[in-house]
C-alpha cells in the first residue's frame, strides 16, 4: 500500500555521477561540496562504513574544507553535530547508522539567504566571464531565484523548460550584455534549496538509499539529493560493469573528470539494487535454514540433558553406554578389522586404557584380552570397562555412584557442547563455499550436521565413561555432612 505524501514533494533528486576511480569520485565529491559551501547550502554526506566515512572525512580536509564527522566514533556528539548539520554553509560526514531517527533542522531564513548569495556568486562569475551563465535547478527554486534576478537592475535572465518536467533552465547575464539566446550555454551549475543529501557510496538496498535520500526534503521542505560513486565502489566491482554500453552517457566535469550519467546508468544501478536484494533475501532464507538445523541441535542436547538430571538411575545409565563405546574403542585401534601389526595395535589400545579408564596394563598383558579374536574384542572391553564400574559402585555405595555419574555425564557433555557448536558453525561456512547451489549447501550441511552430531554423542559417551572409570575417590570415600551457618535472624525463625 502507497501512502499518499501529507505535503507535495519538494525535493530534487539529481542524476546519479559514476566516475572512473576512487581519485576521481573523492575529488568531486569535494567540488560539490565547496560549490554548495560558496552559496551556504548546508551538506550531508552519507557513507556505508566508519572507514568511508574516515577516507572522505580526510580528503575534505586535505582540501581545506571545514566539516564535522558523525560515525560510531563521534557519537557522543551526535546531538550538538546535528544540531548543526542544518546551518548555513554546514558540511557533515556521516554513515547511514548515525543520526538515524532525528530529523536535520534547517534555519528558517536558510533558503532566503541561498538565494542572495546565489544571485552575489552569479554576479561575481559574470564580471568575470563573457559569456551568460546556465543555472540548473527545479522548477519551484527557480522561480524564487528567478524573482530575485528580476528584482537585481545589473542582471538578466532568459527561462525555458529542462530535460525533465522538474527542471528549470535559467540563461542568466549582465544586462549590459547582449539579450541572452535560448541555448545552453557552455557556462554552468545547479542550484537548489535547503539540505543538499550527497551520497559517496553504493547502496545493495534500495531501502537504505531512500532512507538516506529522505534525509532532505522532509515535511514538504526543499532539499537536494545526488550519489556520486565510482567504478571501484566493492559493490560496483564486484558485479562489474559495461563501460563500452555507457559510451552515450559518458560526459565530463568542469574540471575535465570523465563520468557516467544518465536513464542507462540509472537503470544498471537500480538492476544492481533488485540483485543485490535478492541475493540477500537468498542469504537469509539459508540462514534461516542453517539456523534451524543448529536450533533442532541444540534442543536435543538440552533435552537429552533434562533427562540425565531427572533420570531415577544414573548408574543404569551409564551401563548402557558401555556396549557402543567398547565397539569404538577397539575400531579405533582395529579399523575395519585389520589385525596388520597387532602387537603395536594392541599395546596402543591397552596404553588408552591405562591413561583414559585406570586399567592396569599388567592384567591385560597376562592375556586377558591379548589374543582375541577381533569380533570377540568390543564385548570383553565391555566386561572389563562394566567390571570396573561395578567395583567403583561397590566402593562408593549406589546413590553416591549415581550421583557420581550425574555429574560427570552432564560436566563431559557440556564442555564437549562447546566446541560441537564451533564446528556446527564451521561446518555451515564450509558448506557455503562450497560450490553448491543454495538448496544444495543445505542439504550438504544436513548430511554432515547429523554426523557430528552422532560423533559427539560418541565424544561425550566416551569421555564420560572414562572420567567415570578414572575419577579419584580418596576424597569421596568418607561421608561428610555440610556445615550449615545460619544468621541471628534465621536462627532466631527456627528457634
Amino acid at each position: 500500500v502507497v501512502l499518499p505524501a501529507a505535503r507535495p514533494l519538494r525535493r530534487q533528486d539529481w542524476p546519479s555521477r559514476v566516475y572512473n576511480c576512487q581519485e576521481e569520485q573523492l575529488a568531486a565529491i569535494a567540488a560539490t561540496v565547496r560549490h554548495c559551501q560558496r552559496i551556504g547550502q548546508p551538506v550531508l554526506v552519507g557513507v556505508q562504513t566508519v572507514a568511508q566515512s574516515a577516507l572522505v572525512s580526510r580528503h575534505l580536509s586535505e582540501q581545506g574544507i571545514d566539516h564535522r564527522l558523525l560515525n560510531a566514533i563521534t557519537s557522543a556528539a551526535e546531538a550538538e553535530i546535528l544540531r548543526r548539520a542544518g546551518t548555513e554553509g554546514a558540511v557533515t560526514v556521516a554513515t547511514n547508522m548515525a543520526g538515524r531517527g532525528a530529523d536535520i533542522i534547517l534555519d528558517p531564513a536558510l533558503n532566503q539567504r541561498l538565494i542572495a548569495n546565489a544571485v552575489s556568486l552569479l554576479r561575481q562569475r559574470l564580471d568575470n566571464e563573457n559569456c551568460p551563465l546556465t543555472v540548473h535547478c527545479p522548477t519551484a527554486a527557480a522561480d524564487l531565484l528567478a524573482a530575485a534576478l528580476a528584482a537585481d537592475s545589473g542582471l538578466t535572465y532568459a527561462r525555458r523548460e529542462g530535460n525533465r518536467a522538474e527542471l528549470t533552465e535559467l540563461l542568466v547575464s549582465r544586462v549590459d550584455f547582449p539579450s541572452p539566446a535560448p541555448v545552453v550555454s557552455p557556462e554552468s551549475f545547479e542550484f537548489s534549496l535547503g539540505l543538499y543529501v550527497l551520497s559517496a557510496a553504493f547502496s545493495p538496498a534500495a531501502r537504505i538509499a531512500w532512507q538516506l535520500k529522505g534525509r532532505s526534503g522532509r515535511q514538504g521542505q526543499f532539499g537536494a539529493t545526488r550519489f556520486i560513486l565510482s567504478w571501484d565502489d566493492p559493490l560496483l566491482a564486484y558485479r562489474g560493469h559495461r563501460r563500452p554500453g555507457f559510451a552515450h552517457c559518458q560526459k565530463t566535469d568542469a574540471a575535465g573528470r570523465i563520468y557516467f550519467e544518465g536513464q542507462a546508468v540509472e537503470r544498471y544501478l537500480y538492476r544492481l539494487q533488485e540483485t543485490a536484494e535478492t541475493d540477500a533475501a537468498a542469504r537469509r532464507s539459508i540462514q534461516q535454514d542453517y539456523a534451524a538445523i543448529a536450533d533442532a541441535h541444540t534442543a536435543a542436547y538440552y533435552q537429552t540433558r533434562q533427562r540425565l538430571m531427572t533420570a531415577a538411575d544414573s548408574a543404569a545409565a551409564a551401563r548402557a553406554l558401555i556396549p557402543a563405546a567398547a565397539a569404538r574403542l577397539a575400531a579405533r585401534h582395529f579399523p575395519a578389522g585389520d589385525t596388520a601389526d597387532y602387537p603395536r595395535r594392541f599395546s596402543q589400545l591397552a596404553k588408552e586404557l591405562q591413561e583414559w579408564y585406570g586399567q592396569e596394563w599388567y592384567g591385560i598383558e597376562a592375556g586377558f584380552l591379548y589374543g582375541l579374536e577381533l569380533d570377540e574384542l568390543p564385548a570383553a572391553l565391555a566386561d572389563l570397562l562394566s567390571n570396573r564400574l561395578t567395583a567403583r559402585q561397590a566402593a562408593l555405595g549406589i546413590p553416591r555412584f549415581a550421583e557420581l555419574a550425574r555429574l560427570l555425564r552432564l560436566q563431559s557433555g557440556d564442555e564437549l557442547w562447546k566446541d560441537y557448536q564451533g564446528g556446527l558453525q564451521a561446518l555451515s561456512v564450509s558448506s557455503r563455499l562450497g560450490g553448491y547451489g543454495p538448496k544444495s549447501a543445505v542439504a550438504d550441511y544436513i548430511i554432515h550436521a547429523a554426523a557430528a552430531w552422532r560423533q559427539f554423542q560418541g565424544e561425550g559417551s566416551d569421555l564420560f565413561l572414562a572420567r567415570l572409570c578414572a575419577f579419584p575417590l580418596a576424597d569421596l570415600a568418607k561421608e561428610t555432612a555440610p556445615a550449615l551457618e545460619l544468621d541471628e535472624r534465621a536462627a532466631a525463625l527456627l528457634g
